[in-house]
Formats: C-alpha cells, sequence, structure tokens
C-alpha cells in the first residue's frame, strides 16, 4: 500500500499556520526572529499547491480566472489606498498558472509525439512569457507609476519548477520538484516541524475532510488585511 507523509489537507493546515505566525510576528514582534523563520515554510508549500490545483483542477479557466481576478481587485484597492500598484502573491501565481499550463501543453506535445514544428512553438509559448516576467521583474515604474510584483520573478517560478521536475506531461511534482521547491523557497526551516509533520497529516485525514475553501478563505482575508 502507498503511503503518503504529508496529505494535502495537512500541508494547507501547515502552510496557514506558518503564514498566520509570519504576519502576526512581523505585526506585533517584529524583532523576533523565530516567526519570520517559521513563516519561511509556507510560500514553498503555497507554490507547491499551486502546481497540484493545476494538475488536478476540473475547469482551467475558472481556476486561472478566480486567481486573477483576486489579484487584480487586491492591486486596485492597494493603487487606491497607497499610490501605487502591488501585485500580490495573486498576480505572483497568477503567472504561475500561466506558465504551468504552457508548460504542461509543451510536455503534451514532446511526449505524444506531435512533431517538431509544432514542439518548437509550444516551447516557445512557455518560454517567452518567462523571458518577459524576467524583464518586468526588473522594471520598478511606468512613467510615474511605481509597481512592486510581490515574491518577484522566482515566485512566480517556484510552482513551475514543481510542474517542471515530474514524470511525463503532468504537472504532478515528484520528489525532485518538492526538493527544488523547498531549497529555492526557503531561506532557512526550523528543524522541529519536521518531526511534527508526520503526525499531523493522520489528525487532518480522520478530522477534516475538505479545507479547500476554508484555506482559500482564509488566504484571501490575510491578503485583504495586509493593505489595512
Amino acid at each position: 500500500m502507498k503511503y503518503r507523509f504529508l496529505s494535502g489537507n495537512a500541508l494547507k493546515i501547515i502552510a496557514a499556520i506558518s503564514m498566520f505566525l509570519d504576519h502576526a510576528g512581523l505585526l506585533l514582534f517584529p524583532t523576533v526572529a523565530f516567526f519570520r523563520i517559521v513563516g519561511r515554510v509556507s510560500m514553498p508549500i503555497f507554490a507547491f499547491l499551486i502546481a497540484e490545483g493545476c494538475r488536478y483542477t476540473r475547469d482551467k479557466f475558472r481556476h486561472f480566472i478566480l486567481i486573477a481576478a483576486l489579484g487584480a481587485a487586491y492591486s486596485a484597492v492597494y493603487y487606491f489606498v497607497y499610490g501605487y500598484l502591488y501585485f500580490s502573491i495573486f498576480t505572483t501565481f497568477t503567472f504561475s498558472i500561466l506558465l504551468i499550463y504552457a508548460l504542461q501543453n509543451f510536455k503534451k506535445s514532446v511526449f505524444c509525439g506531435d512533431g517538431a514544428v509544432l514542439c518548437v512553438l509550444n516551447g516557445a509559448i512557455f518560454v517567452f512569457p518567462v523571458a518577459f516576467l524576467y524583464a518586468l521583474n526588473r522594471v520598478t515604474s511606468f512613467g510615474n507609476v511605481r509597481f512592486l510584483l510581490d515574491y518577484g520573478f522566482w515566485g512566480c517560478m517556484l510552482p513551475v519548477f514543481a510542474a517542471l521536475c515530474d514524470g511525463k506531461g503532468t504537472a504532478k511534482p515528484n520528489g525532485g520538484g518538492v526538493s527544488m521547491i523547498f531549497i529555492c523557497g526557503m531561506r532557512s526551516f526550523p528543524s522541529v516541524l519536521l518531526s511534527c509533520a508526520c503526525g499531523l497529516h493522520r489528525f487532518c485525514r480522520k478530522h477534516i475532510f475538505r479545507l479547500s475553501r476554508s484555506f482559500f478563505c482564509f488566504f484571501t482575508t490575510k491578503n485583504g488585511a495586509n493593505i489595512i
């Protein structure tokens, strides 16, 4: 029987708790490094879950539009309040989703033997947006309008790494993909969390069934609170 170290629900709980501690520590205990260290766990997990969502969603267009709309709304409110464009993590993951879908299309054409011309075309559809995002990350303003992309270029690429390191033509991350996103996504990591994680997933699978909506609402509320 195949044994899973962590379930999707357990990952969502860990990500939510670490994100909450990160922001609470920044606001209430800005000189205590522990909260910021624990908070570094959240971004790689979010990146992993975005890659998983791109694989398992039944409606790719709806999945993309939902995240993009939240990013646009967040940026509009932030611009109205502070006077500059702040592209939140929703916008960052919007770019990630586009890149993952382009990567899935490219890998499908390669592994299905669609022909060299189509493979090159689909590869270009993936590579050009990556180059555009890299160039965009090096620009901080257009005219008098300043803007900032949350987590920058590598934040956009983090979920793509998970999709890049899978087996064949899918976006399901394997061990290599998971290792890469954690290496690239965390500057520090409290090792005690690793020892607690194995027991946590059993509680989640036994007592918590569908956390997707609750997790999504929590993530949205937290980012909305950042504006205040």
